[in-house]
């Protein structure tokens, strides 16, 4: 590596500049740039650049790009726009639908989650009231002491509920 070649002068020169309080001299460069056509009439540029319409748009619809709307006709315009809104209509339906759908679930899920509820409290009754009928009474309240002990340790013991941790 040289240390005296062209930009190495060049940075010296400059850094030295700097340090002395000199202004700075910065060198724009020309750059040619290609010029915009220039259309003779607005027509003729805007059927040269035509913009794209296609993508998803921001509902998450998704848009082509359809040929058909450079339809010269305003009876060609007026069936495009009933097409479109057509379409729309039918993709509005079907979200409806599937909000619909997933609402039914929801309450179909609630329901059965109630009846499972409702099932396990039945059993524990049964065996609870199983569990009085083996010490001799009708309610808990009537055992004693030791005895009031006894019965809810036979109950722990024996009954078996889902999900359940000694």
């Amino acid at each position: 590596m040289k240390l005296q070649d062209k930009e190495g002068l060049e940075i010296a020169s400059v850094v030295k500049d700097v340090l002395e309080g000199k202004a700075v001299k910065k060198e724009k460069k020309k750059i040619d740039e290609v010029e915009e056509p220039r259309p003779e009439k607005e027509k003729e540029f805007k059927r040269k650049h035509v913009i794209k319409k296609s993508g998803e748009n921001q509902d998450g619809t998704v848009t082509k790009e359809d040929k058909a709307e450079e339809a010269a006709s305003p009876e060609e315009k007026a069936q495009l726009a009933l097409k479109q809104a057509k379409e729309k209509e039918a993709l509005k339906k079907k979200q409806d639908m599937e909000k619909e759908k997933l609402a039914a679930e929801d309450v179909d899920e609630e329901e059965t989650d109630q009846k499972e509820a409702e099932d396990k409290k039945a059993k524990y009754q049964k065996f609870f009231q199983k569990a009085l009928k083996k010490f001799g009474v009708s309610s808990p309240a009537e055992l004693e002491g030791e005895k009031k002990k006894e019965f809810f340790d036979y109950v722990d013991k024996n009954y078996e509920g889902e999900n359940e941790a000694d």
